[in-house]
């Protein structure tokens, strides 16, 4: 009975070990908390650019979902017609084409 205890107390060590070193890579991982929450964008000083109609996949809801794509400092923001946003800060794009 002790053995199976001392397993299970190791399997429950090794778990949370994990789960910490999850934790902090996501923290050094292009501004995403612990709790996967995305860094604030930041609005940039002027005028504001939008492209308009465009739509994004893989898809939120429904079929299609059509919105426009803002240009913020520090990332761009999907709004979609339904009000669903979608934040996607610059420190996490890997590769971008244009």
């Amino acid at each position: 009975m002790t053995a199976s205890k001392e397993i299970k107390d190791l399997l429950k060590k090794v778990k949370d070990m994990e789960v910490a070193a999850e934790n902090t890579s996501q923290s050094k991982n292009g501004g995403i908390s612990n709790d996967g929450h995305v860094e604030e964008l930041q609005m940039i000083k002027g005028k504001k650019e939008v492209l308009e109609n465009l739509v994004i996949r893989p898809n939120i809801v429904g079929k299609k979902t059509i919105g426009n794509l803002e240009i913020h400092q520090n990332g761009v923001r999907f709004v979609s017609g339904k009000g669903h946003n979608i934040d996607i800060p610059f420190s996490i794009i890997k590769h971008a084409f244009f």
